[in-house]
């Protein structure tokens, strides 16, 4: 009798062993509507998404998958999840036992902006457009005679298009920025100069935290000079100058919310610093 019950025990304790290792090793199944097929790891299913990480590349990036590019989802411990017609009103519970619908995950479903982008891991996130406004103090704030009529301000947008390593991303993207300011040149009269610059280049962006990112980038920029007479004894004129250059600028972002987040950037077009918000859509 001592036996059998310690082969039944030995037993019992091998099989639950091996369904342990069973699960470990076994892999999620994504159907996409356009045939495709991904054997994954599912990480986190989010109100409209899941992220899930690549079977043959567990130690990679997180990758993120609207529900309505899939058909369905055959889970590890054999339970199917159909997809077919959502619309990302569908309950976020799936394999129950698992973590991969928990807690965590409708905690972190709040840090998705209202286009869908994933902020959760930091500001910046594959497919995210970021529009940011600035001002700075331009060309000869401050210089004595200088009559500023409209600070330098700035704008910028960016779209993410590639994901590099685990926190970082490249985006592409453009710049434009204006400033108009009058000068007391005594009796010589005054006059009226305005400056402006547009470009566009690209970018690297660094997710330190969920919170603090750094950018760098480069732009290839067209910038112009106008000045004109508004009293002056010896008549009026005009006077233009353009040209193009490159632009290197650097920037640190910090997060409000999952939609905003506030940054400092320097070398940025005409004014050597520019403290600005931006969002994210």
């Amino acid at each position: 009798m001592t036996k059998l019950v310690t082969f039944k025990s030995l037993g019992l304790t091998f099989l639950m062993m091996f369904s342990l290792y069973a699960a470990s090793v076994a892999q999620d199944v994504i159907f996409k509507k356009n045939e495709e097929v991904i054997t994954a790891q599912v990480v986190e299913v989010l109100e409209d998404r899941i992220k899930y990480k690549k079977w043959d590349n567990l130690d990679g990036p997180v990758y993120n998958l609207l529900k309505s590019e899939i058909l369905l989802i055959k889970y590890q411990n054999g339970y199917s999840e159909s997809f077919e017609g959502e619309e990302s009103s569908k309950s976020t519970t799936v394999n129950k036992g698992t973590p991969k619908a928990s807690s965590v995950a409708r905690e972190k479903s709040s840090s998705i902006s209202s286009s869908g982008v994933d902020t959760s891991d930091g500001f910046f996130a594959l497919n995210g457009n970021y529009l940011g406004v600035a001002v700075g103090p331009g060309v000869l704030l401050g210089s004595a005679g200088y009559n500023v009529r409209i600070p330098y301000l700035s704008i910028r947008f960016d779209r993410v298009l590639k994901e590099v390593g685990e926190k970082g991303f490249l985006s592409a993207g453009g710049f434009g920025a204006y400033q108009a300011y009058g000068i007391d040149l005594g009796a010589l009269g005054d006059i009226s100069q305005s400056v402006f610059v547009i470009g566009a280049g690209g970018a690297y962006h660094y997710n330190f935290t969920d919170r603090l990112s750094v950018v760098s980038g480069l732009r290839f920029v067209y910038f112009g000079y106008n000045t004109s007479s508004t009293s002056n004894n010896m008549g009026n004129f005009g006077l233009s100058v353009n040209g193009t250059g490159f632009d290197f600028y650097g920037s640190i972002y910090y997060g409000l919310s999952s939609k905003g987040a506030v940054f400092l950037e320097a070398g940025s077009g005409l004014s050597y610093v520019n403290v600005g918000y931006s969002i994210v859509f």
